[in-house]
């Protein structure tokens, strides 16, 4: 599936909004967790992070779900695992594979993250009205949901 670059999107169309949001917000989340003493992860972490799944995952689902390489997301599994956020075991299922999931550091992270998260929709629901705030909840809902009817499921990344 092609991807378009973000400089490449116009600022005021929906898609272009979508993107200087997530980045903005993303940021602010980055720069939180550096304050908070995890100056080794940036924005670019969340490709895996945002993926993995409870009892972890095979570091090529995790390349499909976040439409990346499988060479540019081992890089970053590699780069997580050597600072101790990650971990990569074998497969149960198929002695072959690994599976990537969280350590007790990652857990941390994550926690921790999802902490700084809430905050941060705190104070973008402080900014809005608490309508205005719902609201954009829906919206975004919707446009998900809207988008999702339209692309071959093989092409979304899997929740489960």
């Amino acid at each position: 599936m092609a991807r378009i670059h973000p400089a490449r999107l116009p600022a005021n169309t929906l898609a272009g909004l979508l993107v200087l949001a997530e980045e903005a917000y993303m940021s602010v989340l980055a720069a939180r967790l550096v304050a908070a003493g995890y100056d080794d992860i940036r924005p670019v972490h969340n490709h895996v992070f945002a993926h993995l799944s409870p009892h972890g995952i095979r570091a090529s689902e995790l390349a499909r779900r976040a439409q990346m390489t499988q060479q540019a997301m081992s890089e970053l599994v590699v780069y997580l695992e050597e600072r101790g956020y990650i971990e990569r075991v074998q497969d149960a299922c198929d002695k072959r594979a690994k599976i990537v999931r969280l350590t007790r550091r990652g857990r941390k992270l994550a926690a921790h993250g999802v902490a700084i998260m809430r905050e941060i929709d705190g104070m973008i629901g402080a900014r809005l009205a608490a309508q205005q705030f719902g609201q954009l909840r829906t919206a975004l809902s919707a446009v998900i949901e809207v988008c999702a009817c339209d692309v071959p499921a093989m092409s979304l990344p899997r929740t489960t």
